[in-house]
């Protein structure tokens, strides 16, 4: 009966709750907390100084009944938090539940919320107990109860929305580490990994208070209305992230001792690893993954059958923790294959791994189906092949398997990181979606590419260690998977911005752009100028100063200018295409009109890429590589004779756009391979320096027959002067 009337009477102070109240008097008296912070500090020094000569005292009762009622405590506020989480993420989703501006959906979520805060001050008296037993006060300690004694009083008095997973998460590592005080304080003998996990429990505390903070940073930075401030979200990162730098500075001892045991283990298992065992069952049972897919796909179709008349299953908290074990499985194989030399028992481990997982991951597709969600025939298509194919390529010891394996670790790292933030709801920008469609096609592209050299390497006779039939069969599957992962990044990205570049390219105005470049042409003299000075400069700076190592900037520029020139090739080939097919050969030369919509966008940016590619010779000084006389001159003539070219409309200009569209395509193509140390055969880069010679020797035999046929009098759309000019710079570029 008295039980009862205690539970009936907290019942009821919890409804009747005053929460307006309780702020109001926060938002004007929140400041207190800092003067007992600074009392706190006051009264341990002073009790330190009184200890000094005196022996420790005897609480363990005291500490046993201090911290029972603070884990007894901490577990309800748990539980009473706990409903007011569950209400939040299953009614409206994970970004609603950081962000809210209406702080309390449950009964006795903001009375508990209040007494957490409150409860910051009492937690003060744990040091007191240290400093009567004569027990070390670190710093970690007393700095963490003062910050978070202030910033918990002054978060209430804002309201800020993330208060409630802060106090959640803090209430629930207390319960537990407050509970193994109680019980060390009696000398009960606990398990030694138990006050491990405790540490690494805190410590995954302040890394999840940087995650909540630095989502709340996002969506609001993104206009959702978050409501916390900016100055709230830069306090919280600054004490988040020197609670887990210090965490982690006095617990290193102990996650050393777990990482090396762990470690220690997998280390175990990995040089003992005996893949020519498993090579040898793969050679007599890789068919068996033909069997797993049958049944994959008999029982794929089974469920959609079973789930045609039932409600989609919530599986939220399956899939997140389904895909974090994926992308922490891929981040370990990526680097365990990346760090290795070819013949380490770590590949053999996580080759084989790799393989093996791609039988699991036909889960994902179960995961699809009980969620009600469509299967297309990119998915299922995609895992039966990847499947039967891995397995296959493990029995014949195919010697481009790890490449195939490195690169798609890698890539499904990103991507069940992705998929596992996207199952409990959590916003990231769309870009991060379609970032991750074109990682997938570029590991198609890429794949055809490893293909395609070992290829080259087998037919030269250089010994590759995997066979044609092996070759063949990679070409198809890889070809059909670019083109079906191209056709779903068509469909459902593509469409609409396309829609947009065809609306510039067909609405592009070229008389009022030529009208400009009219006015304006010769301030590529002085941007050429500016560039000489800057190049000059620059050389004396990096004199003394050891290269930079520029290899990714370089791949992601030479890779976007290669994409360019690529798409330049197509929109200016079809011009000329049609001039030839429909004119003639004089007449592609010597008019000027254009037939083709999208031509007169990529010969202005064309034009315009000229001044953007001096950064190629900022990179060559910044990696302190020769800038040989060629380079320079040939980029400071070509800049200013195409502006100057542009500004009347020289008809020629077509077909010089056209083949530097072309020759550049390949150029840059080869720059970011070599960028990124991708040895591809020497004849290549030869092969490159000829066609450029081809490309001065065309545009001599260009110009030459301008001149020939508007001497002749066929009104070529081009003046003697430029002819002159074209014919000198491309005679000095010979």
């Amino acid at each position: 009966m008295y039980e009862y009337n205690i539970m009936e009477t907290l019942h009821e102070f919890e409804c009747n709750f005053n929460t307006t109240g309780s702020h109001k008097w926060f938002v004007h008296n929140w400041h207190i907390s800092v003067y007992l912070s600074i009392a706190y500090v006051c009264l341990i020094y002073g009790l330190k100084l009184w200890m000094r000569n005196k022996n420790a005292f005897k609480l363990n009762v005291y500490l046993f009944v201090w911290n029972t009622e603070l884990a007894v405590f901490s577990t309800i506020g748990t539980f009473k938090l706990l409903d007011e989480m569950l209400y939040r993420l299953v009614n409206h989703g994970f970004d609603y539940s950081i962000c809210s501006h209406i702080p309390y959906h449950t009964q006795g979520s903001g009375f508990w919320l209040f007494v957490f805060i409150f409860s910051k001050s009492f937690e003060l008296f744990d040091t007191i107990f240290m400093v009567l037993r004569k027990k070390p006060v670190m710093l970690l300690h007393w700095y963490h109860h003062v910050t978070v004694l202030i910033f918990c009083w002054w978060s209430y008095s804002l309201i800020a929305s993330t208060g409630m997973w802060f106090a959640f998460v803090n209430y629930t590592v207390h319960s537990f580490m407050y509970t193994y005080y109680a019980l060390q304080s009696v000398g009960v003998r606990v398990p030694s990994a138990l006050p491990k996990a405790i540490t690494i429990g805190q410590i995954l505390q302040m890394f999840f208070g940087l995650f909540i903070t630095l989502m709340s940073f996002v969506l609001k930075f993104y206009g959702n209305g978050c409501g916390v401030s900016f100055e709230h979200i830069g306090v919280s990162i600054a004490l988040y992230g020197s609670y887990f730098y210090l965490f982690y500075k006095y617990n290193k001892k102990c996650f050393r001792h777990i990482l090396l045991n762990k470690m220690d283990r997998l280390y175990r298992y990995e040089t003992n690893f005996n893949p020519y065992v498993w090579h040898q069952w793969m050679v007599n049972h890789w068919h068996i993954s033909v069997y797993l897919s049958i049944a994959y796909l008999c029982l794929i179709y089974t469920l959609k059958l079973l789930m045609q008349n039932k409600n989609a299953l919530k599986l939220n908290g399956y899939l997140f923790a389904w895909n974090i074990l994926l992308t922490i499985f891929s981040i370990i194989g990526s680097f365990s294959i990346c760090n290795q030399d070819y013949h380490t028992p770590t590949i053999g481990l996580w080759g084989f791994l790799f393989i093996m997982s791609k039988s699991v991951e036909l889960l994902d597709t179960l995961f699809l189906v009980l969620k009600k969600r469509p299967v297309i025939l990119l998915h299922w298509y995609h895992h039966v092949t990847v499947l039967i194919f891995c397995w296959w390529s493990y029995s014949l010891n195919a010697s481009t398997a790890r490449w195939f394996a490195f690169v798609n670790y890698t890539v499904h790292s990103f991507m069940y990181g992705y998929y596992a933030l996207q199952s409990v709801q959590v916003k990231v920008p769309s870009a991060l979606t379609k970032i991750i469609t074109i990682g997938q096609i570029f590991q198609m592209f890429f794949g055809l590419f490893i293909t395609l050299m070992s290829f080259w390497l087998k037919f030269y006779g250089n010994g590759c260690g995997v066979s044609f039939k092996h070759i063949a069969v990679s070409i198809a599957l890889y070809g059909s998977y670019f083109y079906l992962f191209y056709r779903f990044f068509s469909d459902r990205y593509l469409k609409q911005n396309m829609d947009v570049i065809n609306d510039l390219e067909i609405n592009f105005n070229e008389t009022e752009w030529i009208a400009w470049f009219v006015q304006n042409w010769h301030i590529s003299v002085y941007v050429s100028i500016a560039y000489v000075c800057l190049i000059y400069s620059l050389k004396l700076w990096m004199k003394n100063k050891n290269g930079f190592n520029l290899n990714g900037y370089l791949f992601v520029w030479n890779t976007l200018l290669a994409v360019f020139s690529t798409i330049g090739t197509i929109r200016c080939g079809e011009e000329i295409y049609y001039r030839l097919v429909n004119y003639g050969f004089g007449y592609s030369i010597c008019h000027k009109d254009l037939h083709t919509l999208r031509a007169g966008l990529w010969g202005l940016l064309f034009t315009l890429s000229k001044s953007i590619e001096l950064l190629d010779t900022v990179f060559l000084v910044l990696r302190k590589k020769p800038v040989m006389f060629l380079h320079w001159y040939h980029h400071v003539t070509v800049l200013m004779f195409a502006w100057w070219t542009y500004s009347f409309m020289g008809s020629t200009g077509r077909w010089f756009a056209f083949v530097n569209y072309t020759v550049h395509s390949f150029m840059y193509s080869y720059y970011a391979l070599q960028a990124v140390r991708v040895r591809v055969p020497s004849v290549l880069a030869k092969s490159i320096t000829i066609v450029q010679i081809l490309q001065m020797f065309f545009g001599l035999f260009i110009t030459l027959m301008s001149f020939v046929l508007k001497f002749y009098g066929n009104g070529c759309g081009v003046s003697f002067e430029h002819i002159g000019v074209s014919l000198a710079i491309y005679g000095s570029c010979n």
